[in-house]
């Protein structure tokens, strides 16, 4: 037995999620066996709402073209209770676009210049960076969830857009930084694997109204074969332009401290001879985690290949 109550601001929502269903049964407290079908606004009544029960025209179940003349409900209730289906029949026409790359980052730049205008009650005061990031975070997801059908990332895939292979970081302007999991040592040289859209944000209080803004300063997307360490990439590439050979990049490796054993490190450098890396633009520093830095990006979004500034 299922129970929901929607506002008329969710139906729509909901609608563009709903599966069309044919020759469903709905049983409703008084027991009273409903035919339902989405079809020109017919819904089925509150049970608790006496004002509406007798606005509502149910027709026979299986009559499909009796429910396109249902008079809609003027209240703003509906209920589903005790589906019972016999055919489900999807209809993608009604299903949200799917996100993207492109309307990611589309959509990211309007948030960006909507969140700027936003004063937050709930941050006022808060000096924690991660809170913060998980605020926004959490609202532009929310955002995001209203208009578009995307996989939202979990624990298990690390990431927060798995389908897309992107990953969202919010970062003060003050210290633009943030980790990330360590999975292997040639993501210093090769890349993280995903590519990161990246809120670069300035934090301020109004005191004689308890509320905090968030003025997103720069939106930055990273391409996943950019998201390599500047210096150790940029490193390799001299060293392979001026016919270095594989104890070149061992020695060279080994003195960046990337953190592999001497066995690791001769296997990257033979796969570095081979397929040599792109130039990356983050600076990732070694830890339990690494910590990504994001000044080079912010410099040089929209200047070089795979690093855009987002909305220009």
């Amino acid at each position: 037995m299922t129970y929901g109550c929607f506002s008329t601001e969710r139906r729509s929502y909901f609608a563009n999620e709903l599966k069309i269903f044919t020759g469903l049964v709905f049983q409703l407290k008084w027991n009273a066996p409903l035919s339902f079908f989405w079809l020109d606004g017919f819904a089925v009544p509150r049970p608790d709402c006496r004002a509406c029960r007798d606005t509502a025209q149910v027709s026979p179940i299986g009559d499909d073209d009796a429910n396109r003349d249902a008079r809609p409900l003027q209240n703003n209730h509906v209920i589903f209770i005790g589906i019972k289906s016999r055919k489900i029949i999807q209809k993608r026409s009604l299903l949200m676009p799917k996100l993207t790359i492109e309307s990611l980052q589309k959509e990211a730049a309007i948030f960006s210049a909507t969140e700027s205008r936003h004063a937050e009650k709930s941050l006022f005061g808060v000096t924690d960076g991660k809170a913060v990031g998980t605020y926004l975070e959490h609202r532009f997801k929310a955002y995001l969830q209203n208009k578009y059908e995307f996989e939202a990332g979990n624990s298990a895939s690390g990431i927060d857009f798995p389908n897309l292979l992107v990953d969202m970081k919010v970062t003060s302007i003050n210290q633009p930084q943030s980790s990330c999991p360590f999975k292997s040592a040639r993501q210093k040289i090769y890349g993280l694997g995903y590519s990161l859209l990246v809120f670069v944000y300035e934090k301020t209080d109004n005191a004689s109204k308890n509320t905090a803004s968030l003025k997103i300063l720069h939106t930055i997307f990273v391409n996943a074969e950019r998201t390599a360490d500047f210096q150790m990439t940029k490193g390799i590439l001299q060293i392979l332009e001026n016919e270095g050979n594989q104890d070149d990049l061992i020695a060279f490796m080994l003195d960046k401290n990337l953190p592999v054993d001497e066995i690791e490190v001769g296997k990257i450098a033979n796969e570095i001879i081979n397929n040599p890396p792109q130039q990356g633009f983050l600076t990732i520093s070694n830890a339990l985690q690494w910590r990504l830095q994001y000044n080079r990006v912010i410099e040089q979004a929209g200047q070089v290949e795979g690093v855009y500034r987002v909305g220009e």
